[in-house]
């Protein structure tokens, strides 16, 4: 009815709208390119989809049954895929697949199954799952309550006890990146002078994401390298997971000692 088809096409408005930005986005930044920033319209998507298979029923059968032909395809594509996650390959490297490492196979290997059943506890699932960063999480845990934690380079925050303690993630990796241009002269002693007014207590660094960003994205030129090299001499490490995860702690600056 009308009712439908003006809430339909206010779905597809703002679909199209998010597509645009997405693509915006994408075109001024390398991190907008990220497939994840479209997922909110999934379900904007999914909707219009059910409501153009259910259209389908009023097109008539002769002398070609289009809807009977869509519902078939569409059903051939779901067992096909589902057949895929099931038994299909991976590629390993340019001269190699891996059988069976589908997503069936990865809920599998990431022993979820044995959690669910109580075969493994909270802690080693999550050893298993997430490697040095809950290992670091954990350090971050330890500090003293009211301590005020920034991630640099790391995104992630959901094991970081927020009641007692305040963790700042770097949520698209450019904190490093954007601090160097906006507070005062750019310097690794002007940006932890900043970091102190604001409260921040401890730095934690993912130094394998430092590394990568440093090395492939070309937002980062030599000085801001450099500038980064002379901040860790002026922090004080508390904790180190080998060459991955390094936690400091931002010492008092030396008027405030004084």
């Amino acid at each position: 009815d009308a009712m439908q088809r003006t809430s339909l096409a206010g779905m597809l408005l703002i679909v199209l709208l998010m597509h645009v930005f997405w693509l915006y986005t994408a075109a001024i930044s390398i991190y907008g390119a990220q497939i994840r920033f479209v997922y909110p319209m999934f379900g904007i998507l999914a909707i219009l989809s059910a409501a153009s298979l259910d259209s389908l029923r009023t097109l008539p059968p002769e002398p070609l049954d289009f809807a009977w032909v869509m519902r078939t395809v569409i059903a051939l594509i779901l067992v096909l895929t589902a057949v895929d996650h099931i038994a299909g390959t991976r590629q390993k490297d340019d001269t190699e697949t891996l059988e069976g490492t589908t997503l069936v196979s990865h809920f599998l290997e990431s022993r979820s199954l044995d959690y669910l059943f109580g075969v493994l506890d909270k802690d080693e699932f999550l050893d298993e799952a997430l490697g040095w960063h809950i290992v670091a999480m954990r350090e971050v845990n330890r500090l003293p309550a009211g301590s005020r934690v920034l991630f640099l380079w790391e995104t992630r925050s959901l094991y970081c006890d927020e009641s007692e303690i305040t963790c700042l993630e770097d949520s698209i990796l450019h904190r490093w990146w954007h601090d160097r241009r906006s507070i005062d002269d750019g310097s690794a002693e002007s940006i932890l002078d900043a970091w102190r007014v604001g409260g921040i207590t401890h730095i934690l660094v993912w130094e394998t994401g430092r590394d990568y960003e440093f090395g492939n994205n070309d937002f980062f030129t030599d000085d801001d390298v450099s500038e980064w090299d002379k901040l860790p001499p002026l922090l004080d490490v508390i904790w180190q997971g080998e060459d991955i995860y390094t936690l400091y702690t931002v010492p008092e600056s030396e008027s405030s000692q004084e």
